[in-house]
C-alpha cells in the first residue's frame, strides 16, 4: 500500500475512534448527570405500543407509556416518545425512571445495559480502534 494511502486510511480510522470516544463519553456523562441531579422513581408500565419497522420485519421496538408520582404528589402519565428494543415490558411492570423536578414530565427509564456498559464498552472500543490505528 503506498505511504498517501496509509496516510488516509490512518486519518479516517483516528476519526472513526475519536468520533466513537466522544458519543460514548456523551452518553456516559449524560447518565452520570442523570443519576446525579434527576429524582429517582418506580413507574408503572401502563401501555406498551410495539412498532415494526418495515412489513415483514420481525425485529421490533417498544413505547413505553409508564405512570408514576413526584415527590409533590402530581401523577405523570407519558410515553417516552421513542421506541428501544430494551423496552420490551409487561404492561403492569415496575420500572426505574428519572425525572427532571422542574420539568416532571421529563423522564428516562433506567435500563442498566444502555446507561452504563454500553458507553464504557464504547469507551474502550474507541480507544482500541485509536491504538490500532497507531499501527498503520
Amino acid at each position: 500500500m503506498s505511504e498517501a494511502k496509509t496516510t488516509r486510511l490512518y486519518k479516517q480510522v483516528f476519526v472513526l475512534g475519536i468520533v466513537i470516544i466522544l458519543g460514548a463519553g456523551y452518553f456516559l456523562v449524560r447518565s452520570v448527570i442523570m443519576v446525579s441531579s434527576d429524582i429517582k422513581t418506580t413507574a408503572t408500565v401502563i401501555k406498551i405500543e410495539q412498532v415494526f419497522k418495515r412489513a415483514g420485519e420481525t425485529t421490533s421496538t417498544y413505547i413505553p407509556t409508564v405512570r408514576y408520582t413526584t415527590e409533590t404528589g402530581r401523577v405523570v402519565t407519558k410515553s417516552t416518545g421513542f421506541g428501544s428494543s430494551m423496552y420490551n415490558y409487561d404492561v403492569g411492570e415496575k420500572v426505574t425512571v428519572y425525572y427532571d423536578e422542574k420539568n416532571p414530565t421529563s423522564f428516562n427509564i433506567v435500563v442498566p445495559l444502555s446507561s452504563w456498559a454500553l458507553p464504557v464498552i464504547g469507551l474502550l472500543f474507541g480507544c482500541l480502534i485509536l491504538w490500532s490505528a497507531k499501527k498503520l
